[in-house]
């Protein structure tokens, strides 16, 4: 059994769509587009994966963990934009300044604790570890407590660390 991935089963659906279309058969032309319109909207507009990403992470902001022991925060990087009109918050995706702010308020609650920032970037200026150590320090937190993973690949290696 041949498994298509998400992308490959679009294109398809996007050739019947076209197929049909030149074939005259509009109902099923509709359809087909129809159909590739409310995936890309149910993908592309910013709400729906942000609902999708909290209801994944709700479960682990819980502020009645015990810290005591605890040296860093790890707070995975999630892209950044590099506009200079924007400040350093804002640049940062929803759900990475979502994650730095909870991150920062759990320090201010536990200043003992560290903060690492993960997050390469490819085609930007500045990692996104920077981009977040940027924002980080806007919201008070000391650059000496604050560690950058600049060059990590993916989650694995931020572990291994």
């Amino acid at each position: 059994m041949i498994l298509l991935s998400s992308i490959s089963l679009l294109l398809i659906i996007a050739i019947f769509g076209l197929v049909f279309h030149y074939k005259k058969k509009r109902k099923s032309s509709i359809f087909c587009f129809g159909f590739l319109g409310f995936y890309f909207f149910i993908v592309a507009v910013s709400p729906i994966p942000q609902l999708l990403i909290h209801s994944i992470e709700k479960p682990f902001y819980s502020s009645d963990l015990d810290f005591a022991k605890a040296k860093y925060i790890l707070v995975l990087g999630a892209g950044y934009t590099d506009d200079a009109k924007l400040n350093d918050l804002q640049k940062l995706s929803a759900s990475g300044a979502a994650r730095l702010t909870h991150a920062v308020l759990l320090k201010s609650k536990n200043p003992h604790l560290k903060l690492i920032l993960s997050g390469k970037s490819k085609n930007q200026r500045y990692s996104v570890a920077e981009a977040m150590a940027r924002a980080a320090i806007k919201f008070g937190v000391p650059s000496k407590d604050i560690i950058k993973f600049h060059q990590t690949k993916n989650t694995y290696e931020e572990a291994l660390q």
